[in-house]
């Protein structure tokens, strides 16, 4: 992704994206760069108002006409979700210890 189309992607976010919770406008400020892959952008944004937090995943479409989205929404999946625990940690934690990064073998073990 290039610099622009990211300042570009950025202020649309900022623009257009409201909190899930109170609705809150984000400022750039409120985001952290979690991490960028080709022409997609991982963003942690956290509401000023309420402090909800909201992971992002973005993308710049590759097509010039078609680069432009009209209301993106942020998606609150920890109320769906709920609380992350100790089990829950364990069982990754033992998992990726264990993991050799062959996710095409895993994810053809059938279940």
């Amino acid at each position: 992704m290039l610099y622009g189309e990211f300042r570009s992607l950025v202020e649309q976010l900022i623009r257009e994206v409201t909190c899930p919770s109170c609705k809150s406008k984000h400022g750039e400020a409120d985001m952290t760069i979690l991490g960028s892959f080709k022409d997609e952008i991982y963003l942690h944004i956290k509401c000023p108002k309420c402090n909800t937090q909201s992971l992002v995943n973005a993308a710049i479409n590759r097509y010039r006409e078609l680069r432009k989205h009209q209301g993106l929404k942020i998606r609150n999946l920890g109320d769906k979700v709920g609380p992350i625990t100790q089990e829950e940690v364990t069982g990754i934690h033992n998992f990726l210890e264990n993991f050799d990064g062959d996710f095409k073998k895993l994810f053809s073990q059938q279940r």
